[in-house]
């Protein structure tokens, strides 16, 4: 537990690179003592995910959650992968070109989050969600999207550091300067 605290402390002060070796270590601990297929160990793949994607590394990250979906459904005897799970899913198919299914995802996503009253997961599937409604082309409907999402969290984006409100805000402006 005190890798994992580590770890986040270190990605919270914008320390990707050791975050990500600090995870790595706890996951070979997890691997030394075969608990490879638990909760916590799935979670700290995705992490591990997550913070490639955040390196860039997208291809490798996509194998990560890829290979995560059925090891979850098995060690839950559930087919529904969880709304973290989900998030990131759907922002390595928009990565990689499929606008609809992106789409999907992150609005399945969002909407799971909010059902299961979580707010800030729904509002950071419902940021990537706009990301991907500005690649479609539907500039209004990311607009009120955004608004929503700003109006509801305070000024900190609920847990990406790397894509922002603000960030966001600025790809809607460009693209309704290019109408």
């Amino acid at each position: 537990k005190l890798l994992s605290f580590l770890g986040a402390v270190q990605h919270q002060h914008g320390d990707l690179v050791a975050s990500y070796d600090t995870l790595k270590k706890e996951l070979r601990v997890a691997e030394q003592l075969g608990r490879t297929e638990t909760a916590d160990y799935l979670s700290g793949r995705r992490a591990e995910a997550g913070l490639l994607m955040a390196f860039g590394e997208y291809v490798e990250a996509q194998g990560i959650i890829e290979a995560i979906v059925p090891r979850w459904s098995a060690l839950t005897g559930d087919d529904s992968v969880p709304v973290w799970l989900s998030h990131s899913r759907g922002v390595l198919i928009h990565k990689f070109g499929d606008l609809q299914g992106a789409q999907r995802e992150l609005a399945a996503a969002a909407t799971r989050a909010r059902a299961q009253g979580s707010v800030e997961r729904a509002l950071g599937a419902e940021l990537a969600l706009t990301r991907v409604l500005l690649d479609l082309g539907r500039i209004d409907e990311a607009e009120r999207l955004l608004a929503s999402i700003e109006a509801a969290e305070p000024p900190r984006t609920a847990r990406s550091s790397l894509i922002t409100t603000a960030t966001v805000r600025a790809q809607l402006l460009l693209a309704q300067r290019a109408l």
